[in-house]
This record gives C-alpha cells, structure tokens and sequence, in this order.
C-alpha cells in the first residue's frame, strides 16, 4: 500500500498473472534475434538461420527510409547502416537506385522518381540520457501516427484486397544475407 501512501495517480488494481499478458505466455516474454556480434571493436554480421530463406532474419545493423511520391508512402527500403551517407546522398540527388525484395533474389525494380524520404531509425536515447524528448511525449507520438495514416493510399487501409505495402532491400543487403545463407547452407 506504498503507491497509496504516495498518492500515485492509480485509478484501479487488479489481482492475478491473466490481466496484460496472453494466458500460458510468460509475463514478460520477448523475442531476441542476433544481427551480429562485436569482436575486437569489429562489428561481425550474423542472421537467424533457417531451412525457409524467407523465415532468416536480415543480418547486420540496419536503417530504413520511407520513400513518398505525390506525399504518399510508396514503399520503405532497408539497407545496411554502414551504406546510410551513400543513400542519403543518392536520394538527396534524386538519382535513380534499384531495390530489391526481401526473398526473391530476381525480384527487383528502377527507382527512377521519387518526391521526398524520411529516415525512419533514429537514436533517442544514448549513454542514458534522453536526446529527443519530444519524440517520446504521447501528444506527438499521436499526431505523427494520425499524419503518417493519412499519407498511406487507401488502397493498403481496405479491408477487402488491400494491397500490401512494400518493403525492399539494397543489393548490398541482399548480397551479405545470401553470402551467410550459402555459407550455412540454405540456399
């Protein structure tokens, strides 16, 4: 009754493990996958392995960037954080790049326009201390969420036949998860 005690703004208590947490789960289950690990200050990549390449996870630190068109979200292109400066100068440019899909290495697409992109990773807390408070206020995670929302084509929000948002990787991220999957063995 310590909370009481202090006053803690507690509008109601509830007894037992079945309240927040999905029945036979652990109550604070999570799920860790490896991108790589640190030998001698080197970051070394890694991935999931698995007998389905579609169920390996992408290896490596990774950033993403949402791409727009016509101030619509068209597709988000996950890349290796080591390429960030080349893609940030490639978009600035408005050069054209190729993406690729995640799975099916003969999939791929020219990117030859394009309007505007946001980089969608960044860091807000370092050493401890908070470097964007703003972004952690509630009031602005809600009106970012409600602007994003209404840059997505209702083609994607339908609950019949939506279609399926894109997400793509580069060649350089393709190349380093098919050299570890061939090296494990599974492709």
């Amino acid at each position: 009754m310590y909370l009481n005690s202090i006053h803690a703004p507690i509008d109601c208590w509830g007894v037992g493990t079945n309240l927040v947490t999905a029945k036979g789960e652990s109550n604070l289950s999570g799920v860790y996958k490896m991108i790589s690990i640190q030998q001698n200050g080197k970051f070394i990549p890694k991935m999931k392995i698995s007998n389905n390449i579609d169920k390996a996870t992408l290896p490596s630190q990774k950033g993403v960037v949402r791409i727009y068109s016509n101030n619509q979200m068209i597709f988000d292109l996950i890349f290796l954080k080591e390429e960030e400066e080349e893609i940030k100068k490639i978009l600035n440019l408005k050069k054209q790049f190729t993406i690729f899909h995640p799975t099916q290495d003969n999939t791929f697409k020219e990117i030859k326009t394009y309007d505007s992109f946001e980089f969608l990773i960044h860091t807000i807390f370092e050493n401890g201390n908070i470097l964007q408070p703003d972004e952690l206020k509630l009031e602005n995670i809600r009106v970012n969420v409600q602007n994003d929302l209404k840059k997505i084509d209702h083609t994607y929000k339908r609950l019949i036949n939506p279609h399926i948002y894109k997400v793509s990787i580069t060649e350089k991220l393709k190349n380093l998860k098919n050299t570890l999957a061939k090296a494990n063995n599974i492709i």
